[in-house]
């Protein structure tokens, strides 16, 4: 979850500079930072004893991927990292990435190119939002995803809307027979976590189960 600390202590939340940053074309050294981050906050996990189930969720922009060299060096840096805490090499890393069906309107099979490398590395991918654009079923149908987030607003509005139940059944009834793991977005009372429970959601994100929460020793710094 990207956080900004401004200047005055002030934390800014990702809404408040990431379409700045996607204006000013500086979005992808904003994702490499947080890539970086992630990959020591998992590493001093591993090395603090935690296993290796956990799961870290980092976005990745067209842009990003678009960059050959920022993709070489994200995966120096796995290799450095990963190295200091004893993971092998090959091992599935817990690290995810995240794509949104909406950013990556286009070549397809390009997108499956670009991230291949991190994918052989041992990263796996998410596809974020999924149900709120209109080529939801050929992005799943293309890219080898591990997991699935369903849209927020699915989720928000499902309990009192039986078509948006059974739209999202039959996303979690797909993903269980590819062995893809879903994450419910925007849970945010008890009612709606317990009905996606019985519906065979795998996991859920959103206010019921906490705020995002600020690593007061990290900050975004980002060299223009």
């Amino acid at each position: 979850m990207r956080r900004w600390r401004a200047w005055l202590a002030k934390i800014l939340p990702a809404a408040d500079f990431i379409e700045a940053a996607e204006g000013l074309h500086l979005i992808h050294l904003v994702d490499e930072t947080i890539a970086r981050q992630a990959m020591s906050r998992c590493a001093s996990r591993l090395g603090a004893g935690a296993s290796g189930t956990f799961a870290h969720f980092v976005n990745l922009s067209p842009q990003f991927l678009a960059r050959p060299e920022l993709v070489q060096q994200l995966l120096n840096n796995a290799q450095q990292i990963c190295g200091s805490c004893s993971v092998a090499q090959n091992a599935i890393k817990p690290l995810v990435f995240e794509i949104t069906e909406r950013q990556f309107i286009g070549n397809l099979d390009l997108l499956v190119r670009e991230v291949q490398p991190l994918l052989d590395y041992g990263f796996r991918l998410a596809l974020d939002d999924f149900g709120s654009g209109y080529s939801s079923f050929l992005y799943l149908a293309k890219l080898p995803v591990s997991f699935l987030k369903i849209e927020g607003w699915m989720v928000a509005n499902m309990r009192h809307n039986g078509k948006i139940q059974d739209m999202i059944q039959s996303i979690i009834d797909l993903c269980l027979r590819q062995d893809i793991t879903t994450i419910a977005e925007n849970v945010e009372d008890a009612e709606t976590a317990e009905l996606l429970l019985k519906m065979g959601v795998n996991w859920g994100q959103g206010f019921h189960f906490g705020h995002p929460q600020l690593d007061v020793n990290s900050q975004i710094i980002v060299t223009l």
